[in-house]
């Protein structure tokens, strides 16, 4: 989609710069032509701007983070469509990495007072997002942006609530997806996410986050293969594995509190977010 650069979008936002891009979307710096703010826009691939199921994700990842209202969660300022047939996203503009690149980025784990550092802030954030009935289901490092504050300091910003579970249903739209149809990322899914289970509540973003804690603290997945499938039996059958085996200096603590919130059994995981936040609270650098 490199040829959209130049392009003005609904008469205002002008497409400078490719950031990256997607399964079925891409992303572009953008400027308003007008007050000259700039701006990161998603735009829905050609081959799918035809598609209302994933022109509703647009709209509902929008409502999703407007009505979270936190300063951890991405800000969506306009949705639109223009004559042509484009669907587009308009957000705040990042500078940063995400989380993926964090890790990739060293031979080493993330050093673990960081590593929870970083987790605190996804579930603060997760806090305020599931006190407004929204589930994010498809946590993962991609999902996460390492930014700076308004002092300098390391700022997360949650991404992409495209599949979010509205929970609160004066808030959500059409149905998005058949019912048993498992949608998400498996490396990070929950076992009753993988097993197509209808009631997920907000327990599976509690999974999902203590698996990327994991990953940073070991630099791999709990789970692996060469397929979707093949991670998806693993998740369900095999047991989590201890995240000291990979790294010794991972403190037995926090492994502990990291096994509690991966824990097959859902009712064996820590209950919420703010449960979770709470036991991870005395590893962080500043405890």
């Amino acid at each position: 989609m490199a040829e959209l650069e130049g392009k003005v979008l609904d008469g205002k936002y002008r497409l400078t710069r490719r950031l990256g891009s997607g399964g079925v979307g891409t992303v572009y710096e953008a400027v308003h032509e007008l007050i000259g703010q700039k701006f990161a826009i998603k735009v829905l691939k050609p081959e799918y701007a035809t598609s209302p199921t994933l022109a509703q994700r647009l709209v509902q990842e929008a409502k999703a983070a407007s009505a979270i209202d936190h300063p951890s969660i991405i800000k969506i300022f306009d949705a639109g469509r223009t004559r042509d047939g484009l669907t587009f996203l308009v957000m705040e503009l990042l500078v940063g990495q995400e989380l993926s690149a964090r890790i990739r980025g060293s031979a080493d784990p993330v050093p673990s007072e960081e590593a929870v550092d970083i987790t605190s802030d996804v579930l603060d954030a997760l806090v305020a997002a599931h006190a407004k009935g929204i589930i994010h289901r498809d946590l993962k490092p991609e999902n996460v942006f390492l930014t700076r504050g308004p002092h300098g300091q390391r700022w997360v910003k949650l991404l992409d609530f495209g599949i979010a579970k509205i929970v609160d249903h004066r808030m959500a739209g059409p149905r998005l997806t058949h019912a048993g149809t498992v949608v998400g990322t498996p490396f990070y899914m929950a076992p009753e996410h993988a097993r197509g289970a209808r009631d997920l509540d907000a327990r599976v973003d509690v999974y999902a986050t203590g698996v990327m804690l994991f990953e940073m603290l070991t630099k791999r997945v709990p789970f692996d293969g060469h397929s979707y499938n093949e991670v998806l039996a693993k998740v369900l059958s095999e047991p989590f594995p201890r995240p000291r085996k990979f790294n010794g200096n991972i403190p037995e603590g926090l492994e502990a509190v990291l096994l509690r919130a991966t824990a097959k059994d859902r009712n064996a995981r820590f209950p919420s977010a703010a449960a979770f936040l709470e036991a991870v609270t005395p590893f962080c650098s500043e405890a």
